[in-house]
């Protein structure tokens, strides 16, 4: 049994795959193909003369063999009375369509690329109801080469075709079509992309993935984020790597999804390294409201096995402006106990302090007790300086061991 690779090597190549690799006019070796220049325009001339003939099958014949020349922006005269690509659309709005003749004009408009968008984009939109697979995945196909500009009239269209379609393939097919249109169909199209993520079929998955990153920011985040957290709870691992990448190009829209790819971020047991990488990013891409949120999970990841997850999470923090993540977990004590511990904890400190106090004093509590009240107001003034002082002593010391941890750690990772 053949590999996978050699299957793939095997597959036959689509009619327009054959005609990018070896483009052309005409047949290969064929007369057309021989042609000098100046025939070739001559040739061109009588093709434009036969798009506005009475006889609709000269029409439809010049129109598709002019298909390359469209594409190439070649041999064409300055003006054309009629565009092939019109002539190509009056097929697709007849009340019942020739099939056949239909995926032939499909096809030449694929040729023609987004020179034809301007002319056929509400035809091929049109036949997306057509009973026959077959014409709507070519329809399907051609639109997504006619790019963005045909995006206003079919992306909703196309749509429908990745929620409503019963066949994987086109499913799969229109969604490649989406990715082309790019950021012009996020708003069309943004809830079918969101369910194809979870479709029955992986193929249809993955495709939905790449095409929601191919979106971007526009991609609606309110829709966008409950698709991505489920991927990244019960998606496998392939498609939780796609849903981070996608995270990191949408950005600050799916913020709401942070405490989900905070959580890839523990090196667990089995865990992937590619993925908590991408975590990383995903959360650098939020924005600095949401790394200073996940400060304390990001420090730890300083410490990741990986080198490369420990050096992107100690950059994150450091373009967040986070120094004391920068220098490790134990300095965000404040992060990671509760405000009634840290209460408690500085409590018992004192109180130990005082008792100590109290033991040392005790001796010469006679002696305090013999001075005046006016002398007792003045050590309590000058205990309560000298209390001040150390205070600004001890924080200026804190701030400077603060920035040297800091210059070490930076000159280290430089």
């Amino acid at each position: 049994m053949p590999r996978k690779e050699d299957r793939k090597q095997d597959k036959q190549k689509t009619w327009l795959e054959e005609y990018y690799e070896n483009p052309g006019f005409g047949s290969p070796g064929g007369p057309v193909s021989n042609l000098t220049d100046q025939e070739m325009i001559d040739h061109v001339e009588m093709l434009v003369e036969h798009l506005t003939d009475d006889d609709p099958k000269k029409r439809i014949k010049a129109a598709e063999a002019m298909s390359a020349y469209i594409a190439e922006d070649a041999f064409l005269p300055e003006k054309m009375e009629v565009h092939p690509a019109q002539v190509l659309a009056t097929l697709f709005f007849k009340g019942v369509p020739d099939r056949m003749a239909c995926i032939s004009a499909a096809r030449c408009l694929a040729i023609m690329g987004r020179k034809a968008a301007p002319y056929a984009s509400a035809a091929l939109t049109k036949v997306l109801q057509n009973s026959g697979s077959d014409l709507r995945y070519e329809a399907l196909v051609a639109l997504g080469y006619l790019g963005p500009e045909a995006a206003p009239e079919a992306a909703t269209a196309v749509a429908n075709r990745v929620t409503n379609d019963e066949d994987a393939r086109l499913r799969r097919q229109a969604l490649l079509t989406l990715a082309v249109f790019g950021p012009d169909a996020a708003a069309a199209s943004g809830l079918a992309i969101a369910k194809a993520c979870h479709d029955e079929d992986t193929d249809v998955q993955v495709s939905a993935m790449k095409c929601m990153k191919a979106m971007g920011p526009d991609m609606d985040g309110a829709i966008a984020g409950p698709a991505l957290t489920k991927v990244l709870a019960s998606g496998s691992q392939e498609m939780r790597r796609f849903a981070m990448e996608t995270i990191a190009v949408i950005g600050k829209g799916v913020a709401a999804c942070s405490k989900s790819v905070a959580e890839h971020l523990k090196p667990l047991p089995g865990s992937d390294p590619e993925l908590r990488w991408l975590a990383v990013l995903a959360l650098e891409a939020m924005g600095p409201e949401i790394v200073y949120e996940q400060e304390l999970l990001l420090s730890r990841a300083i410490k990741d096995p990986e080198p490369k997850v420990g050096e992107q999470a100690f950059l994150t923090l450091r373009d967040a402006g986070c120094i004391k993540g920068m220098m490790g977990s134990m300095y965000l004590e404040e992060r990671i106990f509760s405000p009634e511990v840290l209460q408690a904890t500085k409590f018992v400190t004192e109180n130990s302090d005082s008792d100590n106090s109290d033991s040392d004093s005790g001796s010469d509590s006679d002696e305090v007790d013999a001075f005046g009240s006016s002398n007792g107001s003045e050590e309590e003034a000058s205990e309560e300086e000298e209390n001040n002082e150390e205070k600004e002593e001890r924080e200026e010391e804190e701030r400077k061991e603060e920035e040297r941890l800091r210059r070490k750690l930076m000159a280290s990772w430089n």
